[in-house]
């Protein structure tokens, strides 16, 4: 049986926590969608350097943490690399955070 799980920022007062253990988070090379913004495609270590010879720029480093919302609802967040240790993906680990008013 497959489950898909969606690749995104949180909503706009969505409550997220964060796993803080590093088993639920990985260092990924994606690229987006051209017809979507918000949609994503995992890139496969073999092939970075040669997406990045063709199309400079095209590949983004982040960090994708296991994110869950107060309805049990799990989401892969993306986060540019680096991500500096203020960033409030690491308070989201301790504590459950309203995304809205963080930004």
């Amino acid at each position: 049986m497959t489950k898909k799980i969606e690749c995104r920022t949180p909503r706009a007062g969505e409550w997220i926590r964060v796993n803080p253990d590093p088993k639920y988070r990985s260092e990924v090379a994606l690229v987006r969608s051209d017809t979507d913004d918000r949609a994503y495609c995992l890139v496969s270590p073999e092939i970075v350097s040669a997406l990045e010879e063709r199309r400079p720029g095209i590949i983004e480093y982040s960090v994708l943490f296991l994110t869950c919302n107060r309805d049990n609802e799990h989401f892969l967040w993306p986060v540019r690399q680096p991500v500096p240790e203020a960033h409030f993906v690491y308070r989201a680990m301790e504590e459950w955070i309203c995304f809205s008013s963080l930004q």
